[in-house]
């Protein structure tokens, strides 16, 4: 199954901190299958990236989720039949 694949892929990347590998993967999966669970990973991806210790950088993480949750609706509603 190709998705296993690509969370495996995406884990891997999560584990060795490789954040910016993470969200090329993302967006390469979002090209290719517009699923919702697809943005609520991706979202939930961005706010896990915070880190609590510098809050700008936490600004950063939760302004990168809401994008993707903008981008998902936006998406949303205009594949809508």
């Amino acid at each position: 199954m190709p998705e296993l694949l690509w969370k495996a892929y995406i884990d891997f990347e999560i584990s060795e901190g490789e954040f910016e590998r993470t969200r090329a993967l993302y967006e390469r999966l979002l090209n290719r299958t517009k699923h919702l669970k697809m943005w609520i990973s991706c979202a939930k991806f961005e706010a896990s990236t915070i880190d609590d210790s510098n809050i700008k950088q936490k600004n950063k993480c939760l302004q990168h989720a809401r994008d993707v949750f903008e981008r998902a609706v936006s998406y949303l509603i205009n594949s809508a039949p």
